[in-house]
């Protein structure tokens, strides 16, 4: 693993320091020890990079820690800033926060929902917004992944055929919760994106990590991903850092999702009967977006074989439970 010099020495670590990799889907991160400290460096994806990007996220970050929501705050290079411009590519580095995947436990899983509330509720005073990407839904807005099923569209008839069955259904959800009715829900500063590998543990919920894609939405943005990545069984534990094992197929198991809300719940307000389908339409759409932004990360023919894993299923237990009477 290569860090450039300056990087390191901007940062207080020694050019002989060791330097491993540390996961991630698209941003290049890394664990860098340097005699008895040890940091995590990320380099950012270029799509990530716009100033007006990178400062609201670290203004967003001390936000937070100012009331005391689990996150972690990016470190300041030797510049004078939280970020690191170098070349073509620009860096942030935090302290390491030692501690493990999600376990898996009861515990765990309150933990992680009394952390997302306290998220939540922190960021209901943040007055900073930013569009990322441009778009207002972020990364589930419809006409953002209909726009990108064009990269899954002409590896053969098999992968048309696969993305017009993943198109139906990110309309069925832009029907249902259109854009109107998604903005009039209340907003506040979500994660957005609420998986294993942005989660840090030890028996409980030490830090919420990877912000890169934090905006100010309702909160069902982050409630869709919690109920997908960690109220679901699986064939095997989801690696954050493995596009195939993030996406894999799953079943919802609802003992388990209402556990999860419940403990949301307890520690907020109530959740509006209103709401409960909103929240089943966001996790059609928010489904739809793991499937369809994962099929551009790997080869091109790869994408039938990635979209062909159970394209029905989840799609299914959804459409059975819109309305949220299963809570």
């Amino acid at each position: 693993m290569t860090v450039p010099e300056e990087v390191l020495r901007s940062y207080s670590l020694s050019p002989q320091a060791a330097i491993s990799g540390a996961g991630g889907t698209r941003n290049a991160n890394f664990c860098v020890r340097s005699g008895d400290r040890r940091v995590f460096l990320r380099r950012r994806h270029p799509d990530y990079c716009d100033e007006g990007w990178l400062r609201f996220d670290h203004e967003a970050l001390r936000h937070l820690t100012r009331e005391d929501a689990p996150v972690n705050l990016p470190l300041t290079c030797s510049r004078g800033y939280t970020w690191l411009r170098h070349g073509d590519h620009t860096y942030e580095a935090y302290p390491w926060v030692s501690g493990n995947p999600f376990p898996g436990t009861s515990r765990a899983l309150r933990s992680l929902a009394e952390g997302l509330s306290a998220f939540h509720r922190a960021g209901a005073s943040y007055p900073g917004r930013y569009a990322k990407g441009g778009y207002r839904r972020g990364e589930m807005a419809p006409e953002r992944l209909i726009r990108n099923l064009a990269d899954s569209k002409g590896v053969s008839g098999e992968g048309d055929e696969l993305a017009g069955a993943y198109l139906a259904q990110v309309r069925i959800g832009a029907s249902r919760l259109s854009d109107a009715a998604y903005e009039s829900l209340p907003a506040t500063l979500v994660h957005g994106d609420v998986q294993p590998g942005n989660a840090i543990f030890d028996d409980r919920l030490l830090a919420l990590v990877d912000v890169d894609w934090m905006s100010i939405q309702p909160v069902i943005y982050d409630l869709a991903y919690a109920l997908i990545l960690f109220c679901s069984r699986r064939s095997s534990p989801i690696d954050g850092a493995d596009i195939w094992s993030l996406t894999a197929p799953f079943e919802f198991e609802e003992k388990t999702a209402r556990a999860f809300l419940s403990a949301y719940l307890s520690l907020g307000e109530a959740f509006p009967q209103a709401m409960r389908p909103a929240l089943m339409e966001q996790v059609r759409l928010t489904w739809a977006h793991i499937r369809i932004d994962g099929a551009r990360k790997v080869p091109a023919t790869d994408r039938p074989r990635f979209l062909g894993r159970d394209p029905t299923g989840p799609f299914e237990w959804i459409e059975e439970r819109r309305t949220g009477d299963w809570f």
